[in-house]
Parts: structure tokens; C-alpha cells; sequence
């Protein structure tokens, strides 16, 4: 596992078709699993002069004490076409030294039972654009590439900013999980 997330996605055409798949640090894609179900997320995180709607740098606290932090990366899938596709890191041991330019939020009664991935699909596209957690009550927090590079937007229950993908919900396909 390659403890360094790049901006963009290295050799992503292969057999006629762009992949951009979710890139991972401090975890695995089948380690993810283990972290995120049945586990409580209590808080989330965002720099101060950003919202929900569009942010570099999401982060998601578990109740284990673990931070989960978002982003995206942007990749040219061809002339002038670039894609989104989902960047997590996993920190564990995450003291508190960032007061001055994030803002922390409580989240209420999260407690994660299931988790997908969103794709994006064209004929010679496969992105992994996004991730939408579960509650056992079917509430969602779901992250996705937004449409400024590098950038994610976030829908949260009773948070009521609005989610601005960089295509719309209904394009995304969602994908089992590894292990979930």
C-alpha cells in the first residue's frame, strides 16, 4: 500500500477504458470495512471557509477515535475531459491541533451498518467518484467528487447544505464494498 496520494491517477488507461479507482492510505479498500461498520461516527470536520457543498479536505471522526479524510483527485480521461474519483485516508491518534482553521461539527446517532461506493460509468470511463454510508435507520452521509478539482461535496442528515456532485446523483452507480 502506497502511503502517498497523488492528485490525479497514474496509467489509468488500460484496455480501452480510463479506471479510476479509489486510492487508499493508512488503509486498504478491504480494511475500510473493519474501520467504517458498526462503528459510530460522531463528528466531521472542514476547513472554515468552505462548506458542505464544496471542500478539499472532508474529514469524518469515529467514535474509535480513528479520522477519516476525503478528497478527490482529477484525471484527464482524454482532450479536455477530466474525472472525479474518491481519495480516503485513514489517521488514527489525530490530536486536535487544527482549531484555527477547521470547524468541528457533531454528528447525532450515526452508526454505520452498510457502505457503497459511487461509480461513475461511461463506455471507456470507470470512476470511483464517491462513498455513501448507511445507518441501521437508512439515513446516508454520502461524499463525492465535486466539480472543482481535488474538491468533494458532502450531504450529512439534518444538515441542510446541498450536495453538488460533479455530475448528477442519478448517473452514479452504486457498488458493494469490499467485506461490507
Amino acid at each position: 500500500m502506497d502511503n502517498k496520494i497523488k492528485s490525479y491517477v497514474e496509467n489509468a488507461y488500460k484496455d480501452n477504458q480510463y479506471r479510476l479507482v479509489c486510492q487508499y492510505s493508512g488503509v486498504s479498500a478491504e480494511e475500510l470495512a473493519r474501520v467504517v461498520l458498526k462503528n459510530n461516527i460522531v463528528a466531521y470536520e472542514l476547513p472554515k471557509a468552505q462548506t458542505l457543498e464544496c471542500t478539499w479536505d472532508f474529514r469524518l471522526h469515529l467514535a474509535s477515535g480513528e479520522v477519516l479524510t476525503f478528497s478527490s483527485k482529477c484525471t484527464s480521461v482524454g482532450g479536455w475531459n477530466e474525472v472525479g474519483s474518491l481519495s480516503i485516508d485513514l489517521q488514527v491518534n489525530v490530536t486536535d491541533a487544527s482549531s484555527d482553521i477547521f470547524i468541528k461539527k457533531n454528528i447525532e446517532d450515526f452508526y454505520t451498518t452498510d457502505y457503497s461506493m459511487l461509480a461513475y460509468e461511461e463506455d471507456d470511463i470507470y470512476s470511483e467518484s464517491g462513498i455513501c454510508f448507511v445507518n441501521g435507520v437508512g439515513a446516508e452521509i454520502i461524499i463525492v467528487a465535486a466539480p472543482s478539482p481535488g474538491a468533494v461535496s458532502v450531504s450529512i442528515p439534518r444538515i441542510h447544505e446541498e450536495l453538488k456532485p460533479e455530475f448528477s446523483m442519478s448517473v452514479y452507480k452504486r457498488k458493494a464494498a469490499v467485506n461490507s
